[in-house]
């Protein structure tokens, strides 16, 4: 997910208190990949004007974010008991988007936390920044701050801020740890939601030409649009995030594998194409400056353009479009039931059709082709454990699930202040 949210991170946020305006300046990099793919998408409010990137969008509450901005917000609000994905249908699903941008759209939102939360975005990003300057990856970077960064997360969304931050976990990190609106077709599915809900708006502000009211559809999109830009990265193309811990027990452990494959994908990267005849290299989390990844940008960038362009083409017009041509743009992995010629082996496959769960056979070799069903979550997790590590963070989220006792017997949890948090409770 890091790469993700990199990717929605612009170089440098300011705040404006008067009207609780985030402004943006242009970063001092030679190229535009630097900035954020968001920010790139160009606004229009009316046909014959030109339309111009960086656009600020005014929310309900007088916050004043870009597009890239709102974009990047669905990391921090959502509600993890009811997955937009998981709605019955369209309209429940565009019911459950709607509740979750009034969260940061609604006179009610908590703008102190917003405020925060942009205010470590920019830290972040100035990180991550200085760490290329000096000739360090953002892979590489990210490895060294990650901890910290979801530390101050965590505080600023009303969670704990002292060493022992993972243990006592905001809305933040319960979020992050149960994310299915983010990968493979669930993103397809909220990202559609939350369009159809901006295109209604869109249709709304018609009658009137209401330019209020396509800023606002504007940033209805732009919410939705996070699920999008999700679905473009390697990571969440073939995991099966929601599967694993429906299938694996107890379900705590079948996340901490999808995290393992996702990983794993983010690392190796997976060749793609679309519909519209594209093919490129889909990569992960610390690709966005790397040479091999500038292919996948600019259909990112694409695809989140004609997603603008459908809004303000159903305010000119008061019409939906007759189809959508963003799932156009969508990656599809070029593989066959799971298995790849040149890609590696997926660490995980969930046959649809035969509803069995396969884990590629050998973990520590990702070209192995050979696949089972005969496989434990515990065992597997104990083997990536030991091959990989595991992050204090998760080794609290097992703590946490009720599993802790289990995740030190079988040597998941190594930590001494989660250990001791574990053993004083029993």
């Amino acid at each position: 997910m890091k790469l993700i949210r990199y990717l929605h991170v612009i170089v440098l946020l300011l705040f404006a208190p008067s009207c609780f305006a985030i402004q943006i300046q242009s970063p001092n990099f030679e190229s535009a990949e630097h900035s954020a793919v968001g920010d790139q998408v160009r606004l229009a409010y009316a046909k014959n004007e030109s339309s111009k990137e960086n656009a600020m969008l005014s929310l309900e509450n007088g916050f004043s974010l870009s597009y890239g901005n709102i974009l990047t917000l669905a990391d921090f609000y959502g509600d993890s008991s009811a997955p937009i994905s998981k709605g019955a249908d369209l309209k429940e699903r565009m019911k459950r988007f709607s509740s979750t941008f009034a969260t940061i759209n609604s006179k009610e939102a908590n703008l102190g936390e917003l405020k925060k939360i942009f205010a470590v975005l920019a830290r972040e990003q100035a990180l991550i920044a200085d760490g290329i300057l000096h000739g360090e990856t953002a892979e590489a970077v990210y490895r060294r701050i990650n901890s910290d960064l979801d530390r101050e997360y965590n505080c600023a969304m009303g969670g704990n801020c002292s060493l022992m931050w993972f243990l006592f976990p905001s809305k933040y990190l319960t979020l992050k740890s149960d994310d299915r609106d983010h990968f493979g077709t669930d993103a397809w599915l909220s990202y559609e939601a939350g369009h159809k809900v901006a295109l209604q708006e869109a249709i709304a502000a018609h009658s009137t030409q209401d330019k209020a009211r396509l800023m606002k559809a504007y940033a209805m999109n732009a919410f939705a649009s996070h699920y999008l830009t999700d679905y473009f990265a390697a990571g969440h193309i073939r995991t099966p995030r929601v599967a694993l811990p429906e299938q694996v027990t107890p379900s705590i452990i079948g996340a901490l594998l999808s995290k393992y494959m996702h990983d794993e994908e983010n690392a190796y990267g997976l060749s793609v194409h679309n519909q519209r005849g594209n093919t490129w290299n889909a990569y992960g989390d610390g690709y966005l400056h790397a040479k091999q990844h500038q292919a996948a940008v600019r259909i990112i960038v694409d695809a989140l353009q004609a997603s603008v362009d459908e809004i303000f083409n159903a305010y000119l017009t008061g019409q939906l479009p007759a189809r959508t041509i963003v799932e156009d743009y969508l990656p599809i992995a070029n593989e066959d039931n799971g298995y790849s010629q040149h890609d590696i082996t997926p660490l995980f496959y969930w046959d649809k059709q035969s509803k069995v769960l396969y884990r590629r056979t050998d973990v520590s070799n990702p070209y192995d082709k050979r696949m089972t069903a005969d496989w434990w979550g515990w065992t597997t997790a104990i083997m990536l454990v030991q091959q990989r590590g595991l992050s204090v963070a998760w080794q609290a989220n097992i703590a946490v699930s009720g599993y802790g006792k289990l995740g030190i017997q079988y040597g998941l949890i190594t930590d001494k202040n989660v250990i001791k948090y574990v053993n004083e409770r029993g």
